[in-house]
């Protein structure tokens, strides 16, 4: 599981976000099911702009919200700095 990519999601024209999309298939894997183990994944979450730059990538409240009740952890989004920042 180290280093692994499960899932990856994008944000869509019927306003899903890119998070919603990643956790849909990260919970039709049977392997990801126990919550001890989601524990031990982080997320990424990485905006690039029409520029090729990164913009602010930060979970909104709602996604935040589900990317936490699904156990996991540690979030890691980009913003306009080009920086990466951590939410734990």
């Amino acid at each position: 599981m180290k280093n692994k990519v499960i899932a990856v999601g994008h944000n869509r024209f019927n306003g899903e976000h890119a998070e919603m999309m990643a956790l849909r298939i990260l919970n039709h894997d049977i392997r990801y099911q126990n919550k001890k183990l989601r524990k031990k994944l982080v997320m990424y979450v990485i905006a690039v702009n029409s520029s090729n730059k990164l913009s602010m990538s930060k979970p909104c409240i709602l996604c935040h919200d589900k990317i936490v009740k699904n156990n996991i952890r540690t979030i890691y989004y980009s913003t306009t700095n080009t920086e990466c920042n951590i939410v734990r």
